[in-house]
């Protein structure tokens, strides 16, 4: 654990370094007569204020790093993004409520915080505490802050305190002058001070001018359709905080890591490297202070926990990794759990084969497309279905080739690859070569049939068909990947050596009743691979019945999919 001891002594015990000029006429040139704010540890521990305990050095740290030393202008120093990838219960609420109502405490003391921030005169400036869910900003977080508003001796004898449960919305402006309005989830104060606390689902920003942002647990943050959104909310507060208040603004990142690599990982890495942003990563009695939790302790693969979690860590090993350790699995629900070491022992014994085709990506007109130049498979028997997952401009357009090897009784994936757009570059999939690639493919082997997801796909099932390509449109349910999963497991599919694949499979996680992706991560690839298992050896189909059916077109019970799918002749292109 670092020593943050001789950082933030001064910091501690409330002596800022003046900068030079700061003498009290120029304070008073910011601040109202008698109102120079006292500095944040001072505020927390002081009676007239917060009346809280200590706070750890490690807490501390964070947040002497956002306020610097300078007290006449804490927003001075370009230090904007504290990310703390920290345990559960290391005081994350406390941090937050602390940093807003103090910063809050700061902008009241001075004569004029829009002409300080140079805002036009009526303008709100807004604090926001962003929890993952309603009941968590309402309930949970909003209720401690209004707690210490209704006890803050300061602000109650400065100014009269209004409670009401009418919520206040962001585009209603309120100028007050010796009010303080604590509705509900929002409180107003005088100078058009407004502190906002706000669930993930409400990813728009329209109506706050952002100062200050807490993001809290952020790597739980979902929209309304339970989709991870932690980026675009991330995207939407600092894009708000910048293009209102430039370089000053402040933003916290406080959450322990769902899976391995999500959102708050990811931004402690960048956080490392950035100048202006602070990431510390800790344990749970790391950052909190060490007096709260028992001294006896229990070893955790080679870590001496507190006794206190010797329960959790004994039920749940796995999650309390994640929660207290901040050492997070694969994903956050793992569709296959055990999916990396199944997937590595399928894959690692074809590391040295060629691949089936080999492609090489061309970019034309800002459309991504393909070329074969090297064909692997010799002259084969083999029957092969081709399956589609495709995808324009943000999603890959992915293509297997499998077929199914009767001695065994496995489906065989013997390519999968993608073309992968870039929107940042606006590059597109190129749908046309597409097309061409499909059909110089059946050229090259006996495609069965070529199967496709159904977003945009209509079109090029049509032409594929008037060309004599058996084509058809299918759709992937819950219990397709519940197949693919039990055919994963039970050695009844096989994998050409594929990085990219095998990285899409063990970031499948489950959602309820569907398989969804990670944050950030893409699954196309292995949708292709979970619809042919779909037609291979779903309902009906081959590996269940032995011949498919011969006849063209011929819509009989054995070929007939569980959701649909037919399986035709080859046709005679």
């Amino acid at each position: 654990m670092p020593d943050f001891s001789d950082e933030i002594s001064s910091f501690v015990e409330g002596e800022y370094i003046k900068a030079k000029g700061n003498n009290l006429q120029d304070l008073n040139k910011v601040f109202e007569r008698e109102e120079e704010p006292v500095p944040f540890n001072t505020f927390c521990l002081s009676e007239e204020h917060m009346n809280f305990p200590p706070l750890s050095d490690r807490q501390l740290a964070a947040i002497k790093f956002l306020l610097g030393d300078n007290i006449n202008d804490i927003f001075a120093n370009e230090n904007t993004t504290a990310v703390l990838e920290v345990g559960k219960g290391s005081g994350k609420d406390t941090i937050a409520a602390l940093v807003l109502l103090y910063i809050i405490y700061w902008c009241l003391c001075l004569k004029d915080p829009q002409s300080f921030f140079n805002l036009p005169n009526g303008e709100s400036i807004d604090l926001i505490n962003i929890a993952r869910a309603s009941s968590q900003a309402t309930n949970v977080f909003y209720e401690k802050v209004r707690q210490r508003l209704l006890r803050w001796k300061w602000l109650n004898n400065k100014y009269r305190s209004i409670v009401s449960g009418i919520p206040l919305r962001p585009t209603e402006k309120i100028i007050l002058e010796n009010e303080v309005h604590i509705n509900l989830g929002a409180t107003a104060f005088p100078k058009g001070l407004r502190l906002f606390s706000r669930h993930s689902d409400e990813e728009s920003s329209e109506g706050l001018n952002i100062l200050v942002a807490i993001l809290d647990e952020v790597s739980a943050f979902t929209n309304t359709a339970n989709n991870h959104n932690a980026k675009k909310v991330y995207d939407m507060v600092r894009t708000s905080a910048r293009t209102r208040f430039g370089n000053k603004f402040k933003i916290f990142m406080l959450s322990y890591p769902r899976y391995k690599d999500d959102f708050i990982e990811t931004m402690y890495k960048i956080g490392q490297k950035e100048l202006h942003w602070y990431a510390d990563k800790a344990f749970t009695w790391q950052m909190k202070p060490r007096k709260y939790f028992s001294e006896k302790t229990f070893n955790f693969h080679g870590i001496e926990i507190p006794i206190d979690f010797q329960e959790d860590f004994r039920l749940e090993p796995e999650v309390s990794s994640a929660k207290y350790l901040c050492m997070p699995p694969e994903t956050e629900s793992p569709f296959i759990k055990d999916g990396r070491g199944i997937v590595d022992d399928l894959m690692k014994r074809h590391i040295n084969e060629k691949e089936f085709i080999v492609f090489e990506d061309v970019i034309i007109n800002s459309k991504i497309s393909k070329k074969i130049i090297e064909m692997n498979f010799g002259v084969s028997k083999e029957e092969y279905l081709i399956t589609f997952d495709l995808g324009e401009k943000f999603d890959s357009a992915a293509m297997s080739i499998t077929h199914y090897d009767d001695l065994n009784r496995i489906v065989i994936d013997d390519l999968t690859i993608a073309w992968e757009p870039d929107p940042e570059k606006e590059i597109i999939v190129d749908f046309i070569n597409v097309e061409d690639i499909i059909v110089n493919i059946c050229r090259l082997i006996r495609v069965r049939g070529v199967f496709f997801d159904r977003w945009q796909s209509s079109l090029i099932v049509q032409r594929l068909q008037n060309m004599g390509i058996p084509a058809e449109k299918y759709s992937l349910y819950y219990a397709d990947y519940v197949l693919f999963r039990r055919c994963l497991r039970g050695g009844e599919i096989d994998f050409a050596y594929n990085l990219k694949l095998k990285e899409e499979i063990i970031g499948l996680q489950e959602m309820g009743n569907r398989v969804d992706r990670m944050e950030g991560a893409h699954k196309d690839r292995v949708d292709t691979v979970v619809g042919a298992i779909k037609v291979w050896i779903g309902a009906g189909s081959r590996a269940k019945i032995g011949k498919i059916s011969e006849e063209e077109g011929e819509i009989v019970r054995p070929n007939v999919q569980e959701h649909g799918v037919i399986i035709k002749k080859i046709g005679s292109f």
